[in-house]
């Protein structure tokens, strides 16, 4: 008797395996004839890939016991929680050009261009991480009477 038992994946393992996915895609030559979705792709791997690294920072710190009023924390979490926006920016764009391309598909080929898909990625990279640095350093979910000097040991988001 053979007892089949339920494999469980940590968030790094999933994330990993979406990323090598999303590789293989990618290296398998589809991008190449659809280049302005690739464009929110490409995008969508590198915040992944900016996910993956901060990752990787917190289990370093956390195993040397660096965690506690660190920089390189404060600066990572930033990083992540932007990256983070930044994929959910990203495939919401990929949902759009693909609605796009079904309801409107002779305005989509002759209106829509490279250039305006790099625009909109900047323009998702830039709300991003402005919206999360302002959020993060602005005290708006912060009781008024504490104040504290270190803007990443006083947000909400980045823990205490």
């Amino acid at each position: 008797m053979n007892s089949m038992k339920p494999k469980t994946q940590t968030m790094m393992e999933t994330t990993t395996e979406d990323l090598m996915l999303r590789l293989r895609w990618y290296h398998s030559g589809q991008v190449r004839s659809l280049t302005m979705f690739a464009v929110y792709v490409i995008n969508l791997l590198i915040s992944d890939l900016i996910q993956i690294c901060c990752l990787m920072i917190w289990v370093v710190l956390w195993l040397a016991n660096f965690w506690e009023d660190n920089m390189v924390r404060c600066v990572s979490s930033l990083l992540y929680y932007g990256a983070v926006l930044a994929s959910a920016g990203f495939m919401v764009c990929i949902a759009l050009e693909r609605y796009l391309v079904v309801a409107w598909p002779l305005w989509y080929r002759f209106r829509r261009s490279i250039k305006s898909s790099v625009l909109v990625s900047i323009i998702v990279w830039v709300f991003c991480f402005t919206e999360f640095i302002i959020s993060s350093f602005v005290p708006i979910f912060r009781p008024s009477s504490s104040s504290s000097p270190s803007p990443c040991s006083s947000s909400p988001w980045l823990g205490p």
